[in-house]
């Protein structure tokens, strides 16, 4: 069951990663997804194709608004990480939120 605590913690986390990912969306991201626990933040930012040194300093500054937001009480990891389409992104693991998900059709 989750905690008043818990679900603050939850809210805390989507709106500062709302806001750090403003002007850091690419053409090429599929999607950013989101894991936490009460003292580590885990975020991939999903990308069709390699992740090249733009994608990556992005996730730097995504990372460096969070830490600012969360330290010294949350250890923070940001990544970059290819994960193509067609490949789904709803089979993607240990996700405790979608923070942005693009369009994408329908396979099959």
């Amino acid at each position: 069951m989750q905690t008043e605590q818990d679900r603050e913690l939850r809210v805390r986390i989507l709106l500062r990663l709302q806001v750090a990912l403003l002007g850091e969306v690419r053409a090429h991201l599929r999607g950013v997804a989101a894991a936490w626990s009460r003292s580590h933040i885990r975020v991939r930012m999903l990308y069709d194709g390699p992740a090249h040194d733009e994608e990556i300093e992005s996730a730097s500054i995504v990372e460096t608004e969070l830490i600012a937001s969360f330290h010294p009480e949350h250890e923070v990891e940001v990544i970059a990480e290819r994960l193509d389409y067609p490949a789904p992104l709803n089979e993607v693991q240990s996700v405790d939120a979608w923070v942005y998900r693009r369009w994408e059709p329908l396979r099959g």
